[in-house]
């Protein structure tokens, strides 16, 4: 202990406190500057990464695990129609007894022509074809008709007047718009005996009356409205 004593001058405590100063600095430094891909998962305390240490946009698509999103991470109301793929949805349970339109389409009907035009298609489908031309007897110039290209069909229209053919055959021409000069027109149509079902609502003017203020400023026949075929 004597010869321990006479060594332990002040120099001496000095220059080891120095020494451990000095290695706890640099381990402090080596803390502090880690190496690339040194920190490993074991190297991270149970709960150390929070939400305020994530990056904003750091977790990509790429990042996340098959299957990891579950139902229940899924705030309510958060997937919308768009995000929806419709194919993969089953019958909803409260429509089950409603009508099906699996498979219906639907055309607009847009018409307008002045007085003197010829005929044109403006609907046709499921074995229906609707012409409109303005070249008819005035004041009445609108002409709207109905043909079929399958026998054993059957077309009924109502509006100001009714008119039917329960044997609308190739060849036969029906008038939608017979007995009225501006009115709403419902069609109803059967391609033969079991196939395509059209109906239609369109609003048609055959009226021509240059005196009347009821007539359009450029155009003496119109019809507009909308097809359902299915």
């Amino acid at each position: 202990m004597k010869q321990i004593r006479k060594r332990l001058t002040y120099a001496n405590v000095m220059s080891s406190v120095a020494v451990f100063l000095v290695i706890g600095g640099a381990t402090a430094f080596a803390a502090s500057h880690l190496g690339k891909n040194s920190v490993g998962a074991k190297q991270l305390k149970a709960n150390a990464v929070t939400t305020a240490k994530i990056k904003k946009n750091a977790v990509s698509t790429k990042k996340i695990k098959n299957n990891a999103i579950t139902t229940e991470k899924i705030r309510n109301d958060a997937v919308t129609g768009e995000k929806v793929l419709e194919s993969s949805l089953g019958t909803v349970p409260s429509a089950q007894n409603a009508l099906s339109f699996s498979g219906t389409t639907q055309q607009i009907v847009k018409y307008r022509a002045n007085a003197g035009a010829g005929s044109t298609t403006i609907f046709s489908g499921g074995g229906l074809t609707i012409t409109g031309a303005c070249n008819g007897t005035a004041p009445k110039v609108g002409v709207f008709t109905a043909t079929t290209d399958t026998n054993d069909s059957s077309i009924w229209s109502s509006g100001f007047g009714s008119e039917n053919d329960t044997d609308f055959d190739i060849g036969d021409s029906q008038n939608i718009a017979a007995t009225s000069f501006n009115d709403a027109y419902s069609i109803v149509y059967q391609q033969g005996l079991n196939g395509s079902l059209v109906t239609a609502e369109i609003g048609i003017r055959n009226f021509n009356n240059n005196t009347s203020p009821n007539t359009p400023g450029n155009s003496d026949c119109q019809a507009v409205g909308r097809v359902l075929v299915g």
